[in-house]
Order: C-alpha cells, then sequence, then structure tokens
C-alpha cells in the first residue's frame, strides 16, 4: 500500500464518523458493505466512539491500577 495515495483515518470523537471512514476501514478489513450498512456502521461506530469519550473524561487519578497474575 502506497502510504502517499492513501489519506490516513483521522478521528475527530467529537463528532460523526462518515460513511467514507467506514468505507475505509471495511476496505482495509477486505468487507464488502452496501450502502445501508455503511451508514448502519457509520452511526454505531460513532456512537462507540462517543462513549470512549465519555470514559476518557473520567477523572481516575485515585483509582489504584489493577492487574492479572
Amino acid at each position: 500500500m502506497n502510504m502517499q495515495n492513501e489519506q490516513r483515518l483521522v478521528y475527530n470523537l467529537g463528532m460523526r464518523l462518515s460513511t467514507e471512514q467506514v468505507q475505509k476501514v471495511a476496505k482495509l478489513a477486505n468487507l464488502t458493505l452496501t450502502p445501508e450498512e455503511e451508514e448502519k456502521f457509520s452511526q454505531q461506530l460513532s456512537k462507540i466512539l462517543g462513549y470512549i469519550e465519555e470514559l476518557s473524561a473520567v477523572d481516575t487519578g485515585s483509582v489504584e491500577p489493577t492487574f492479572n497474575v
């Protein structure tokens, strides 16, 4: 893949994921999507990114790190 010809996927978490961005992700995953699926996934992925944005706003400074052994 020639990186000069490919646009990088840039996500602004405060904005909706475009169907063009969904098409690029689908191409990378070797998926064929219908226009209806592109719109559906655009909405769903935008909601997921919005939720991640909400989680990143939570102050976890006083939370002890945890891990499994």
